[in-house]
């Protein structure tokens, strides 16, 4: 059910305790600003401290000549978190490796020790939809159309020209989710009209090895019949090789976080049944690299957006969960689920809600990351984050990673299993859970979302990395 916010009792004035009230006053003032000042998580009090304290230390930035958009290299920022040195080695890129991150400007790639980060050749790209990934070096994004990018001939300073998926008219039209299998080889997205007007419809496409496709129309509904479904992601395959689509309601805003779970039946071409009650706020958030856990919020609720533009309009006004669960996922059902951070309801204030956003979970399935904040009572309505880490068994209580003085702070990914990618207040940091050293990888320009990491291989003995369209 969606949290229900209880507003704090008044009390009421008599003649003969105006002087108690006022000193009632002065002591309830003096304790606000200590937590204020403590930016601890709200509401979970039994949640071990820190494992480590918090360091700012940004990586070395060697000169450079020249600037890229979005790129703030050479510059500083103020510490994110909050808390003294760390004595942990801060955590840096590997070697032949390149973080993929998009803002509004564009999409970057940072190569390890490299100080610029460098614009990728996107055009017709647009940031309403986070691009996606893959781990052969494939860019999926979309904007005035769905484009496919081979990262491999870029990486060796060849120019390449994306591979056009699928055109929308966008004077009626906007792409407004996509996903991707694992092998790049197969892409889904959905189309929704600007106004309401019109249809959804989601569509598929198979990339041959000469990088031809065929978009072929999957599901198509009026825009102004929900639920109004978006893709979610896909299933772990079958013992067949075939994943299934997993859809959620976006309540007709594109590309924004959706309630309900439904598993699409691409065969017979319809929705099938639901994995997630809607009706009930449940909302899908992420599933684990290999597809096989899913975490989601049991109880969701809208939090006050920000009247200061420190939280971008597409993301403060999205409904974020209030509690937080893992099960098991195999696409056609779920398991038993472990709750991890557990629901509240009826706190003496707003601000003492908590809200979940970004979990991660890692490539071992061991462990799950996730941003937790709080929301002031009053304008502009600032966040307060904290870095959390639990168990996705629940065997132990989560622990507090590090608290953050930011006020916008999401998780980008895993480095390895106890490292993490995070935006934090125009910057890209990369973060130790075991030690909470943190390094800055890079300074942007505006909020960005971190896409993923990407290996750059070697060339090989006589042949070229191109694996879709390449130009000579």
């Amino acid at each position: 059910m969606h949290v229900i916010i209880q507003r704090p009792r008044r009390f009421r004035r008599r003649g003969w305790i105006v002087i108690a009230i006022l000193l009632l006053a002065v002591i309830l003032i003096g304790a606000a600003g200590a937590v204020s000042a403590s930016l601890q998580a709200q509401g979970q009090p039994h949640y071990q401290s820190a494992v480590g304290t918090p360091i700012f230390l940004p990586s070395p930035t060697h000169s450079a000549n020249g600037a890229h958009t979005g790129s703030g290299a050479n510059l500083s920022l103020p510490s994110p978190i909050i808390g003294p040195a760390s004595n942990g080695l801060p955590p840096s890129l590997p070697t032949r490796s390149g973080m993929i991150y998009a803002n509004r400007n564009g999409v970057y790639l940072l190569r390890a020790n490299v100080a610029l980060p460098e614009k990728l050749n996107t055009p017709g790209y647009s940031a309403l939809v986070p691009p996606l990934l893959t781990s052969k070096g494939q860019l999926l994004y979309a904007g005035n159309g769905l484009y496919l990018l081979d990262l491999f001939r870029f990486f060796e300073g060849e120019t390449t020209t994306p591979l056009q998926i699928a055109n929308i008219d966008t004077q009626k039209q906007v792409i407004a989710s996509m996903a991707m299998s694992a092998d790049g080889q197969e892409i889904f997205w959905s189309v929704e009209p600007h106004n309401g007007s019109g249809a959804i419809s989601l569509y598929e496409a198979a990339l041959t090895a000469a990088g031809s496709v065929s978009p072929t129309l999957l599901y198509e509904q009026p825009a102004n019949t929900c639920p109004c479904y978006m893709i979610f992601g896909l299933s772990r395959a079958d013992i067949h090789g075939a994943a299934s689509l997993l859809l959620t309601d976006n309540l007709g805003t594109p590309a924004d976080q959706g309630t309900g779970l439904w598993a699409f039946n691409q065969d017979q071409q319809q929705v099938g049944q639901e994995m997630l009650a809607e009706d009930q706020g449940q909302a899908p958030l992420a599933l684990s690299p290999d597809h096989t856990l899913l975490a989601f919020a049991p109880t969701t609720g809208v939090v006050p957006e920000p009247t200061d533009n420190s939280v971008p309009a597409q993301i403060g006004s999205q409904p974020y969960g209030n509690s937080l669960s893992v099960v098991g996922w195999n696409g056609s059902g779920t398991g038993n689920p472990v709750m991890i951070v557990p629901p509240q309801t009826n706190v003496h204030s707003f601000s003492a809600y908590h809200w979940i956003t970004t979990p991660i979970i890692s490539s071992d399935n061991k462990s799950l990351a996730y941003i937790q904040f709080s929301s002031d009572d009053t304008g502009p309505y600032d966040r307060h984050s904290a870095l959390y880490v639990a168990d996705t068994k629940g065997n132990s209580p989560p622990t507090v990673v590090a608290n953050f003085s930011a006020r916008l702070v999401e998780l980008g990914g895993w480095l390895d299993n106890h490292t993490l990618l995070l935006y934090a207040d125009n910057g890209i940091y990369a973060m130790d859970t075991q030690t909470a050293a943190i390094s800055l990888l890079a300074v942007v320009n505006g909020y960005s979302n971190i896409i993923g990491l990407v290996h750059i291989p070697a060339t090989p003995p006589g042949g070229s990395h191109c694996a879709l369209q390449c130009t000579p």
